[in-house]
């Protein structure tokens, strides 16, 4: 079945005279790369837009996140969970970006992954502290004891015994009044040890901890993003691809889908499902198979079938959907 823009007539060439000097220039090399050029400039802003709606997204995930019971604050489980959820949002996302490089989406959702397990921890982190600091105020018997050893002096004439009783009375005092007086730790690295303290590990180890549920976490929006961007995309009209017909066939299977099935290289095949593909391009639509057997599912993409198959495959569409 040819395609409409690919018959269209060139009367127009016995009527007027060709200009050769214009039509027999071959395109440069220099057009070539500017081509080349201003295509990953395009790519490039898109992935760069597309960033930034998935971080402002990630960083509301973050804050949501950070809402969840103790009691659910699973050390990595979390991680992962709050890394698909990501993923699973910004996966739709890239579809008005036009975002179809995979390794590009790939790396933009670990980013936006481990972004929102940050602010995540961040706000985690502040929430701890400031209930550490308000559980740790000084006790009203801090100032009695203060003047105690204001007024504490040193007896005169007194024995060894008297002295070392004396010494260790105000030595007892000094570490009480400075233990009220320092402040507790409440630095992040002292964050992560506490949330790993579960584990009885120490500040090196929590701190390893924390960065492998950051990976864990930016990995799983990482393989969401990149399945995402790897869905059927026309590079010629800059489009996605979407199903414009589908229909599934048991077996035993039209003569006319048999030699396609074959490339599926299964035996015994059970049930075949037929896809057709379209983009903005006026071309003909492609042809996608899942063939299924007893034992195993062949998913064949962009099957290559010439135009009388093609014809016969969609005279066989029409017939099992009742269009014909």
């Amino acid at each position: 079945m040819p395609d409409s823009d690919q018959t269209e007539s060139n009367d127009d060439s016995l009527d007027t005279p060709s200009e050769p000097d214009k039509l027999s220039v071959p395109r440069s090399d220099d057009d070539s790369v500017v081509a080349s050029t201003h295509s990953q400039s395009a790519v490039g802003l898109r992935f760069c837009g597309w960033l930034g709606v998935s971080l402002v997204l990630a960083i509301l995930f973050g804050v949501v996140f950070s809402a969840m019971p103790a009691r659910f604050r699973l050390l990595g489980l979390l991680g992962i969970a709050q890394g698909f959820a990501v993923g699973a949002v910004i996966g739709p996302v890239a579809k008005p970006f036009r975002v179809h490089l995979s390794k590009l989406a790939a790396l933009g959702g670990f980013v936006a992954g481990a972004a929102s397990v940050v602010v995540t921890a961040i706000l985690w982190w502040q929430g701890w502290a400031e209930q550490l600091q308000q559980s740790t105020k000084p006790r009203p018997d801090a100032a009695l004891v203060a003047r105690m050893l204001a007024q504490m002096k040193k007896p005169d004439g007194a024995d060894p015994e008297q002295l070392k009783a004396y010494e260790e009375s105000r030595r007892q005092f000094s570490e009480f009044l400075d233990a009220e007086a320092a402040p507790p730790e409440t630095d992040f690295a002292a964050w992560l040890a506490h949330r790993a303290s579960l584990l009885k590990t120490g500040p090196t180890a929590a701190i390893a901890i924390g960065l492998l549920e950051l990976l864990l976490a930016g990995a799983a929006s990482s393989l969401i993003a990149r399945a995402a961007a790897s869905s059927p995309f026309c590079s010629k009209c800059q489009a996605w691809r979407h199903v414009v017909r589908s229909q599934a066939f048991a077996a035993p299977l039209p003569e006319s889908l048999n030699e396609a099935v074959s490339q599926a290289e299964l035996e015994s095949v059970t049930a075949a499902t037929v896809e057709l593909s379209a983009c903005e391009c006026k071309q003909r639509p492609l042809v996608n198979l899942q063939v299924s057997s007893q034992n195993a599912v062949r998913q064949l993409l962009d099957v290559d079938l010439s135009e009388q198959q093609f014809s016969e495959l969609k005279r066989l569409l029409d017939e099992a959907q009742g269009m014909s």
